[in-house]
């Protein structure tokens, strides 16, 4: 457990120190709930170098680097002046936080494996190997990726042969951020710590959310990721620019994990365009997942993967590198005269050429698209959500028509547009959903729930400080912005 808890502490530190350098993030509490994702990016950074550099996964290369990387920030802190007693404070919390779900996670073994569990993990193992690239097999490397495999690779390094706090880990992370992010002091609605205990409560009861935290898979990595670009990116957007660069590195992130992240990632990088956010917002987000997709996508599964050398659209290799980056052109074209006015119709656009093709695929494949509607109905109870979307399906609409969010369409297009590709993926690669707890449909809607109650939270709190307060919409706008980039968000 001791080998364990030390590198999780590593990778929490390491996100912990980095979230330090930028003033208006080094003052707030999110450090320590955002400190693990952050921190593992990083990991899986360097393992991707380590994997490029000496042609295989060297865990204690890829972990040295990682804890330079936090020593660098470390000293970047003390060069700013940032430390203060309450960062000592606030890294006592992560570590004991840490050690707690570590402890918990060995003391009580929730862990689930399934066959797709057991193709990670071997990756894990394969990676590295020598000559590891060339070696392993063409369909598991596009399948699964390298983000889980890496971090299970962290496993050579303790008593077991997986990581099971992982998991566990991103879970807490991923509502604890909710919490900090939803009772924000940036409205004056007078519900809104119940709406925000009652979201907490629905969450949890979500069967396959919770389940996801201990199946050995990429879902609860995916979910935190999805949720923390998204709040990162209209963060800066309203004002704080310092979050651009958690959503960049959060976008990036989802590279490494899905082989449909590129098209969920293309997609949140065109919302955030039609903000019309600064160029060094614009900038920050873009470059992350570029330069993830040209090392990852590019280097490795263009060369090795299933598909490789396929210079075509429809592959998910080459479509899926096109994607990104044409989504982070878009991203950054907000800055360019000759589009700037446009920039603001660019998630719609999109929305609706989704829209049309979603129609398109339906008419060429009716079955497929029947086939994917019906498992996906059964599947809102017998795949284990019980009545989890049948609510989202009453709530969403709803909160789309009544919020009044600044900038709030980065949040309604990208839910909007997360529910369009979903219904596209079975269509695109030609394979219905099927009935079951294990139907991938099942399991990507655990990447969508939190950012989607996280909308809904800010819709329904957004309707009531806005009748409550008497709020304008111009005055309301001013004050989240004067708070986002203030000292309240502590």
């Amino acid at each position: 457990m001791i080998s364990e808890f030390g590198v999780m502490l590593v990778l929490g530190l390491t996100g912990f120190l980095a979230l330090g350098i930028p003033e208006a993030i080094s003052r707030s509490w999110s450090r320590v709930w955002m400190a693990i994702p952050v921190g593992t990016f990083i990991y899986m950074a360097m393992a991707l170098l380590s994997v490029l550099i000496l042609g295989r996964l060297s865990v204690p290369v890829a972990l040295t680097a990682t804890g330079a990387v936090a020593l660098a920030a470390a000293s970047r802190m003390a060069v700013l002046r940032r430390w203060t007693g309450r960062d000592l404070v606030k890294a006592s919390t992560l570590a004991l936080s840490v050690l707690a779900v570590v402890a918990l996670s060995r003391e009580i073994p929730l862990t689930r494996l399934t066959e797709d569990s057991m193709q990670n993990l071997f990756l894990s193992f394969e990676f590295q190997m020598p000559n590891a690239l060339p070696a392993i097999p063409k369909a598991p490397l596009l399948a699964r990726q390298i983000g889980l495999p890496s971090l299970h690779a962290l496993s050579s390094l303790t008593d077991l042969r997986y990581i099971p706090s992982l998991g566990p880990l991103f879970g807490m992370s991923t509502v604890a951020v909710f919490v900090w992010f939803s009772l924000r002091p940036t409205t004056r609605s007078p519900h809104r710590l119940w709406l925000v205990m009652m979201a907490i409560a629905f969450l949890l009861a979500s069967n396959r959310f919770l389940y996801s935290w201990f199946y050995v898979n990429s879902h609860i990595q995916m979910a935190a990721y999805v949720l923390l670009g998204l709040i990162a990116a209209w963060l800066a957007v309203c004002g704080s620019e310092a979050w651009a660069s958690v959503s960049g590195i959060s976008l990036a992130a989802m590279l490494l994990f899905r082989p449909d992240s590129p098209a969920l990632v293309a997609l949140l990088m065109v919302v955030i365009a039609s903000t019309r956010p600064s160029e060094n917002v614009a900038r920050r987000i873009a470059l992350p997942p570029v330069a993830v997709a040209i090392l990852w996508i590019g280097f490795v599964l263009f060369r090795y993967s299933e598909y490789a050398g396929d210079f075509s659209l429809a592959s998910p290799v080459f479509g899926g590198l096109v994607s990104v980056i044409v989504g982070a052109v878009a991203l950054l074209s907000v800055s360019w005269k000759f589009t700037h006015r446009l920039a603001e119709y660019y998630g719609v656009i999109l929305l609706a050429g989704m829209a049309v093709a979603l129609a398109a695929a339906i008419i060429a494949d009716p079955a497929t698209a029947w086939n994917s509607l019906a498992a996906t109905l059964q599947n809102s109870i017998e795949g284990f959500w019980y009545l989890t979307w049948w609510i989202m399906a009453m709530l969403i609409p709803v909160a789309i028509v009544v919020h009044r969010i600044p900038r709030g369409r980065l949040w309604t297009q990208a839910v909007v547009g997360m529910g369009i590709l979903f219904w596209l993926l079975p269509l695109i690669r030609d394979g219905a959903y099927r009935v079951g707890p294990g139907d991938s449909g099942v399991r990507i809607l655990i990447h969508f729930l939190p950012a989607f109650v996280t909308f809904l939270v800010l819709a329904a709190d957004s309707r009531a400080s806005y009748d409550s307060s008497g709020f304008s919409a111009r005055a309301r706008k001013a004050a989240i912005s004067a708070r986002v980039t203030g000292t309240s968000g502590q």
